[in-house]
């Protein structure tokens, strides 16, 4: 009313108009949200692929090995020492000397992450060493990267002088901690801690206990479990142990096993999280397990999935730091799991 016919027809198309579009909107977000998920998913049913970047020769077999965060320097533990090596350049570059060496080589190494490996020699010690990669950038912003080492005092865990082969270690803000075999059925357990003092220092504090495990063979994986503060042990048996690092004058208790007793746990590892433990076995199974507490606080490992196993042995194993991924190699294949429930 107080419109004429035709501005009323006028405003009832701009309606119609906005209307239709709106929807026309609705639906294309819609396709646009769909396609954005397909695209996510559509990975998940292709096979994993892995195809080679680029090579180099290391002076000797490699132990461990390590990269910088932009993957232009890596190192390499190597029996007699660490070297350093230029990925983009594809050449050795540097082998830093290691105070307090002597004529020891490398017998066993526990590899990290955090550019932190704890090297195990054959004169019965066990050696840390702190590794940065310092990134430097010259007067046209070009960057560089620089690899630092730093060696902590090394350690004696086998009082008779006899290389130590099997160890594993953790390390947090507050310190780290060293699990070495220190003879049958012993476990060498080193802590160190690092307190910030008022004046802006650190203070370094250090321990060494003795873990009695009562196995049955002998002792072939170990590996901190950081949730419940232990160290979970396997043996060429087939059992697996669990140590209280609160509490190292009891023995070592028994948690679980593999699925065949005189089946050896080939490997103890732990995927992104800390909280599912991955059992490699001698027969070539693959096995997700999660270490439950009752209310009478006793533990044990409660089987959570069995993955596509190996023709031999897996005795590699590495985790994700995107998800719950993780691989498995044996001498013949390497596989991609995913840590489901």
């Amino acid at each position: 009313f107080g419109k004429s016919l035709l501005q009323r027809q006028f405003a009832d198309g701009i309606a119609r108009n906005v209307v239709t579009a709106g929807g026309w909107i609705i639906i294309a977000s819609i396709f646009a949200i769909l396609f954005v998920i397909i695209s996510e998913i559509y990975p998940l049913f292709k096979k994993p692929s892995i195809s080679l970047v680029s090579k180099f020769k290391a002076q000797s077999v490699p132990l461990a090995i390590g990269l910088d965060p932009y993957q232009d320097k890596g190192y390499t533990v190597e029996v007699d020492g660490v070297r350093f090596y230029s990925l983009s350049d594809k050449k050795f570059e540097s082998k830093p000397e290691l105070p307090e060496w002597g004529s020891a080589h490398v017998t066993g190494v526990s590899p990290s992450l955090k550019n932190f490996p704890v090297l195990g020699l054959s004169d019965g010690r066990v050696y840390p060493i702190n590794i940065e990669f310092r990134p430097v950038y010259n007067s046209d912003s070009q960057r560089s990267i620089e690899p630092h080492l730093s060696a902590e005092s090394p350690v004696q865990v086998r009082p008779d002088g006899s290389p130590v082969t099997l160890l594993t270690h953790i390390k947090n803000e507050q310190g780290y901690q060293i699990a070495a075999q220190s003879g049958p059925g012993q476990v060498s357990l080193i802590k160190v801690r690092l307190r910030k003092t008022m004046m802006g220092t650190i203070r370094r504090t250090q321990s060494q206990e003795s873990i009695t495990v009562p196995v049955e063979g002998k002792i072939t994986s170990m590996i901190f479990d950081e949730a419940y503060n232990s160290l979970l042990i396997g043996t060429s048996f087939g059992q697996i142990f669990r140590a209280d690092l609160e509490n190292t004058q009891n023995s070592a208790q028994l948690i679980g096993a593999t699925s065949n007793p005189g089946i050896a746990v080939e490997h103890l590892g732990f995927t992104l999280g800390g909280y599912t433990l991955i059992v490699t076995e001698s027969d070539g199974r693959v096995s997700s397990f999660q270490l439950a507490k009752s209310e009478t606080k006793i533990f044990s490992l409660k089987k959570i999935y069995n993955f596509s196993s190996h023709k031999t042995p897996a005795k590699f194993f590495s985790f994700s730091l995107r998800n719950k991924g993780f691989l498995t190699g044996s001498n013949e294949m390497i596989r991609l799991h995913y840590g489901t429930t």
